[in-house]
């Protein structure tokens, strides 16, 4: 069927190192009417770690009405390492509903290892209401090696 195709296409895609097939990824991303091939255009996105995916990343973590798709964005930015990333990062931080959507907005704040996502992580740490999410920015906080980024 289609949405099988598209998936299996966009993680072939995701294994080229090619700019063209960043262009394809991006199309998916935007257009795909089925939520498993925009999710797997964007991990295979993150895969590419081509920074020019980035503002089409963030526009689908903000805007994409699935919560599996805005998960996976936000892993690819997080793959990604862009730093312009980390603002809209924070914003979604504080503004999601979906709690696997915020563990991986954590994650992405932790691959980035900006000094500015400590205030959101210890927040999230003491006030998130999901427990995983909170074990979560426990974990990130750790990792990140405080005293190599401060």
């Amino acid at each position: 069927d289609l949405k099988a195709l598209g998936h299996a296409a966009a993680e072939a895609l995701g294994q080229l190192h090619d700019p063209e097939a960043v262009k394809v990824l991006l199309d998916a991303v935007n257009y795909d009417k089925y939520a498993s091939v925009r999710g797997k255009a964007c991990q295979s996105l993150g895969y590419l770690r081509d920074t020019t995916a980035t503002p089409t990343l963030l526009k689908i973590l903000e805007e994409d009405e699935n919560p599996t798709v805005r998960r996976r964005a936000a892993e690819a930015l997080g793959d990604i390492r862009d730093g312009m990333a980390a603002t809209a990062l924070l914003n979604t931080l504080h503004q999601e509903q979906d709690p696997g959507v915020r563990w991986s907005v954590i994650e992405a704040l932790g691959m980035l290892k900006d000094a500015a996502a400590i205030p959101a992580l210890l927040q999230t740490l003491s006030g998130d209401p999901d427990l995983n999410v909170r074990w979560h920015a426990a974990q990130t906080l750790e990792m990140m090696d405080l005293g190599e980024i401060l």
